[in-house]
């Protein structure tokens, strides 16, 4: 159950259809843990999950993975890419 919740959460870009399939996944994730795990409390970390990553989808377009040090070197290495991509052509400005 987690695991479709993360490979939702963790993809660069996220529409509307995935935004509403996180919200679906993470419900059922959410409420499988309180089922299975009455006595425990919510570690901030599933808090996240429950409360802020649907709204941040919806509101952002973008999952968590961008996030974190992997999504800003990801990010980095696209820029980098590009750059070097551009580097032959010649500034007529």
């Amino acid at each position: 159950m987690f695991a479709r919740c993360h490979n939702i959460y963790d993809h660069n870009f996220i529409d509307e259809t995935q935004a509403h399939a996180l919200e679906e996944a993470v419900g059922e994730f959410m409420t499988f843990f309180r089922e299975s795990f009455p006595q425990a409390t919510v570690p901030i970390k599933m808090h996240l999950l429950e409360d802020h990553a649907v709204p941040w989808a919806k509101s952002f377009h973008v999952g968590f993975g961008l996030l974190g040090e992997q999504g800003a070197e990801s990010i980095h290495a696209k820029f980098t890419r590009l750059s070097l991509s551009c580097t032959a052509i010649a500034d007529k400005l």
